[in-house]
């Protein structure tokens, strides 16, 4: 079993256990809805990483992160909750980093960390990806419609140039090499594509 995003440490059944830490923990509000409202908890998960939002009404996001940890630990055992991760992304803040992405709710920005753009740029300048190449190993151009998922979520202009990688991905599947599929003038428009794709994310 794997992600559909490709990640393979994590079977893809995580996701639908999670569905019931979603479910119990929406399930609960606070108990002094005066102060901190009547409104269910909010958390969603994605895989085996939980985020939530709520209004800052007295300690309704620390009892709102209280109960989603309960609930985690009611259903899958006691030592559920990582230590470490809890202490390094546990605590209810108006900026944290969520699934991969930093989300500033003052700010109403989501942005990609430091280290992500640079490993997209180390990506992006590798000698496979400069102009005219059509030797292109089948897993690097998998990185790359992985990573271009990833950032076209804060830079939505280049989602439609994914289109592009998908069709360069198909054809000959069994081959370690990028084998798209059409005539040989279809071929090569595919690679001119990749190199185009190339030129805008640099």
């Amino acid at each position: 079993l794997c992600l559909p995003f490709g990640w393979c440490k994590s079977p893809g059944h995580f996701g639908v256990f999670a569905l019931a830490a979603e479910a119990t923990t929406q399930a609960h509000a606070p108990e002094n809805p005066r102060v901190e409202g009547a409104e269910p908890f909010w958390v969603k998960t994605h895989v085996d990483d939980a985020g939530g939002m709520e209004a800052r009404l007295h300690r309704r996001p620390y009892v709102a992160a209280r109960c989603y940890e309960q609930m985690v630990r009611h259903l899958f055992g006691l030592d559920t909750i990582h230590p470490g991760k809890k202490g390094e992304e546990g605590t209810p803040t108006e900026k944290a980093q969520w699934w991969g992405y930093i989300l500033d709710v003052i700010a109403r920005r989501i942005s990609v960390p430091k280290e992500k753009l640079r490993k997209m740029a180390l990506l992006i300048y590798a000698p496979t990806w400069d102009w005219g190449c059509t030797r292109i190993p089948r897993r690097d151009s998998q990185v790359m419609r992985g990573n271009g998922t990833f950032i076209g979520n804060v830079a939505p202009g280049i989602r439609p140039e994914m289109a592009s990688l998908n069709r360069g991905l198909g054809g000959n599947q069994d081959s370690e090499w990028l084998d798209p599929p059409g005539t040989p003038e279809e071929r090569q428009r595919v690679f001119e594509k990749y190199s185009e794709i190339i030129v805008e994310y640099r």
